[in-house]
C-alpha cells in the first residue's frame, strides 16, 4: 500500500520517507493557531517551515524539523481520523520514538482560568477511565491513562509564567449539553442541579473539562505512543468567571520548554536554539 493517498490529509504514503525524523506530533484544535505556533518556532530556532503537504482543507499540516504542527478540529471524531492518519504516515515512514501532544483550552472544575492542566487520565461521562468504541457491534474499551512520565516531566517544568497542574480531565461528547451549559438550543437542567453535579465533579478529582483526550489517550494507549493533553483554563466552570486574558500561548510555552529539552537530548536542537525559542515564547506573557 505503498501507493495510498491518506484521504484527509491528502498525504500520498509514497511521500512518506520525508516524515522519517519526526519526534513530535503537536496537536491542536484551531487551524490557525496551529500555524502562528508552526510559524513561531520555525522563527525563533530558525528551522526552515515546509508547507508542502500541508493541503489546507480538513486540516493544515507544518513540519518544522523533527516536529508536525497540525489542527484536530473540534471533538473526537475529528481526532480519531487525524490520529489514525498520522499515526499511518509516521510508521511508513520508520520513524521511531515519537510522541503525541495535544494543546488546547479547556473549562477548569474549581480552577481558575490561565491554570495549565495536564491530565492524567481521562474519564468519560459515566466517570470512567475508558474510551468505548463500537466495533462489530461489540464495545471495545481502551484505558485513558496518561505516561506517568511525560505527565511528571511536564508537570516539573520550571516555570514563572502560570501556574501547572495534573488531574482527572472529564472528555465530553457535546460542547452545550454534556459540559452542562444553560445557553444551548437545547436546555433541560438548572442552575441548582448543575452546581451539584460540578461538585460531584470536583470529589472525584476531576479538574477539568474538554472533548478530545479521551479518544486521544485510548489510541495511544492502544499503540503504546508516548503523550500528553495539556490545556489552558479559560473559565472556571464554579462561578463562570472569565477575562480577556488570551491564555493560548501558555500551554504552548510548557510544550516547547519540553519538546526543547528532548530535542536538545537527541541532539536535533542546540543550547542557543532552545534559549531562543524559549524566549521568544515567554516574551509575550
Amino acid at each position: 500500500m505503498s501507493n495510498r493517498n491518506l484521504l484527509h490529509l491528502n498525504i500520498n504514503l509514497k511521500d512518506s520517507k520525508n516524515f522519517t525524523n519526526i519526534k513530535f506530533v503537536c496537536m491542536g484544535g484551531c487551524a490557525t493557531r496551529m500555524k502562528i505556533f508552526a510559524f513561531k518556532f520555525s522563527k525563533s530556532s530558525n528551522i526552515p517551515l515546509s508547507e508542502e503537504y500541508n493541503c489546507g482543507k480538513r486540516y493544515v499540516l507544518y513540519m518544522v524539523g523533527p516536529i508536525l504542527f497540525v489542527n484536530h478540529g473540534i471533538g473526537i471524531p475529528s481526532i480519531n481520523i487525524l490520529l489514525h492518519e498520522i499515526t499511518i504516515l509516521l510508521n511508513h515512514a520508520g520513524a521511531k520514538d515519537y510522541t503525541y501532544l495535544r494543546i488546547g483550552s479547556c473549562g477548569g472544575i474549581d480552577v481558575d482560568p490561565g491554570t495549565v492542566v495536564v491530565s492524567s487520565v481521562a474519564v468519560n461521562t459515566n466517570l470512567r477511565p475508558f474510551y468505548e468504541i463500537n466495533v462489530l457491534g461489540t464495545i471495545m474499551k481502551r484505558k485513558t491513562f496518561a505516561d506517568t512520565n511525560v505527565i511528571n516531566e511536564l508537570v516539573n517544568i520550571k516555570n514563572d509564567n502560570f501556574n501547572t497542574i495534573s488531574g482527572k480531565t472529564l472528555c465530553t461528547n457535546d460542547f452545550y449539553e454534556e459540559q452542562l451549559r444553560i445557553d444551548g438550543a437545547i436546555c433541560k437542567i438548572d442552575k441548582k442541579r448543575i452546581q451539584k453535579y460540578l461538585n460531584i465533579l470536583k470529589q472525584s478529582g476531576i479538574v477539568n473539562i474538554e472533548m478530545e483526550s479521551l479518544a486521544f489517550y485510548g489510541f495511544c494507549n492502544e499503540l503504546n505512543i508516548k503523550s500528553a493533553v495539556i490545556c489552558v483554563v479559560l473559565v472556571n466552570r464554579f462561578n463562570n468567571k472569565r477575562n480577556d486574558t488570551d491564555y493560548d500561548i501558555y500551554p504552548q510555552i510548557l510544550a516547547i520548554k519540553y519538546m526543547c529539552d528532548k530535542l536538545l537530548d537527541y541532539k536535533l536542537l542546540d543550547k542557543k536554539q532552545c534559549k531562543n525559542i524559549v524566549d521568544h515564547f515567554t516574551k509575550e506573557v
